[in-house]
């Protein structure tokens, strides 16, 4: 009942991302594909970062402030999820 989002920045490991979000998309699942536009099946566009090394830095980074807007407007606060500490406790 989950939706999978697919972070395929271009690279060498691009394939093998798209080949698993089609994969989940043709067992059911609702998958949500972060690439550069113009890959086939994306619905998220990567901006073109110029250089395949740091294509993966940006991904994350967008990700980050996807994550906190849907947070947001799901009326969550994104810095106090549930079930999850940010407390790292050490004896």
């Amino acid at each position: 009942g989950f939706t999978v989002l697919v972070l395929a920045p271009g690279g060498p490991a691009q394939a093998g991302l798209l080949n698993t979000a089609q994969q989940m998309r043709q067992q059911g699942a609702r998958v949500l594909l972060a690439a550069p536009a113009g890959v086939e099946g994306c619905d998220l566009p990567l901006p073109d970062v110029g250089h395949e090394d740091l294509a993966p830095i940006t991904a994350i980074a967008r990700f980050y402030g996807f994550a906190e807007a849907l947070a947001r407007m799901r009326g969550r606060n994104p810095d106090s999820p549930p079930h999850l500490q940010k407390v790292t406790r050490t004896h």
